[in-house]
């Protein structure tokens, strides 16, 4: 199985041009799902796992990996199915790196890795349950792939933390906010709604829409007076991993732009990593965001308000990477 992922680091050119690697695999069924080959580390056979008490149904158990931590792993199977598969069907790990963090999780198989393109990728069908853990699905040799929505299910298990402190919201600004708005690029519900409460606590007015496309078509609305974008907006929040048109490639469209060139645009990914943050830097975006949390999210937009309303903020206080 190593062989199948030792390529990766040879493809990142794909990144910023729509395109995407999956890696596809099975959970117990013929069911293929997929996941994003950059948030995975390694994919092995899973080592003997050890139990602690006190921990969510859905993850199995942790496992100590040569050159990683101690890494919980989460059963797949118990999240989409609630019934665990016997071990002799799940004993294949995927290890992997979301918000920053190292997790596992159990599947039976990994079929292979396909290239695509994100204009590919469509949104789950109409007329689903609210519980679906899908973000996407796509087509591979007329079989239906659905790509896990990773996020909601760390959200179960994990749940963030995204409370703006007083020492970041101070009633002056918090005052000021509404008179500003921001447009969010999500396609994600789960990432959607945490980045809603991190705002709603602000008190910004902001804009939902859930892919680049979308995104792009909603900025160009806002510049048909041939007003620059940033008369209305204060800045944009944007995912990397959307349908029809990622993150990279909506900044890109943005700079090329002469009425959006100069809109904020924090883009942010539950990939961690140089990576993306040197890919968000080429791109010109103006900050990379690796994980959504209340106090840092919550800082970023009220920094973006001081900036607005004439206060001087030291660049070092914006923290800029890119």
């Amino acid at each position: 199985m190593s062989d199948l992922l030792k390529s990766i680091e040879l493809q990142t050119d794909i990144a910023g041009k729509n395109r995407l690697e999956l890696l596809l695999f099975r959970i117990g069924g013929k069911q293929i799902y997929g996941m994003n080959v950059f948030k995975v580390r390694e994919v092995m056979y899973c080592p003997k796992l050890c139990l602690i008490p006190g921990r969510h149904p859905a993850v199995k158990g942790v496992v100590h990996v040569r050159g990683y931590k101690t890494i919980s792993v989460v059963s797949l199977s118990k999240m989409l199915n609630r019934n665990y598969l016997d071990d002799s069907q799940t004993n294949v790990l995927l290890i992997t790196e979301y918000n920053r963090s190292l997790i596992g999780f159990l599947v039976s198989s990994v079929e292979e890795i396909i290239h695509t393109d994100w204009s590919a990728i469509e949104t789950p069908p109409s007329g689903l349950s609210n519980t679906h853990y899908l973000t996407a699905v796509t087509k591979q040799n007329e079989k239906l792939v659905e790509i896990i929505d990773i996020e909601k299910v760390l959200d179960e298990v994990v749940p963030p933390n995204l409370v703006v402190s007083e020492e970041v919201l101070d009633e002056k600004h918090k005052a000021e906010a509404h008179e500003y708005t921001v447009l969010v690029a999500e396609d994600s519900g789960v990432a959607r709604r945490h980045i809603v409460s991190v705002l709603e606590q602000v008190g910004v007015q902001y804009i939902l829409t859930h892919d680049g496309a979308s995104a792009l078509k909603k900025l160009l609305e806002l510049v048909e007076d041939q007003q620059p974008v940033t008369n209305k907006l204060l800045m944009m929040i944007s995912d990397i991993e959307m349908p029809r048109m990622d993150g990279y490639t909506l900044v890109k469209k943005c700079r090329e732009h002469p009425l959006l060139k100069d809109l904020y645009i924090i883009l942010n990914s539950s990939i961690s990593g140089d990576f993306n943050r040197q890919m968000a830097s080429k791109v010109e975006a103006n900050f990379f965001l690796a994980k959504i949390s209340g106090e840092e999210l919550g800082s970023l937009v009220v920094k973006r308000i001081k900036i607005a309303c004439g206060e001087e903020v030291e660049d070092e206080d914006l923290e800029e990477m890119c």
